[in-house]
């Protein structure tokens, strides 16, 4: 993302009205605890890592949190 990593976006994202009830799915190359943390914080649905998540896995999350 050119402007903002995805956690400032998440951050920002849950700063208004409307997006404190947004599902959120977050795909990451970081796997460090310290962004799981804060992600858990900011009540990111999912947190799936690029390297440790197949596509077929993702689409069901998503297709899962649609419905």
């Amino acid at each position: 993302m050119p402007r903002m990593d995805g956690m400032q976006m998440v951050r920002e994202l849950r700063g208004t009205d409307w997006g404190k009830k947004i599902k959120v799915i977050m795909l990451t190359n970081l796997n460090d605890s310290e962004n799981k943390r804060e992600a858990q914080e900011l009540m990111v649905e999912e947190y799936f890592v690029k390297s440790d998540t197949s596509l077929e896995v993702l689409a069901n999350k998503v297709q899962e949190l649609l419905l």
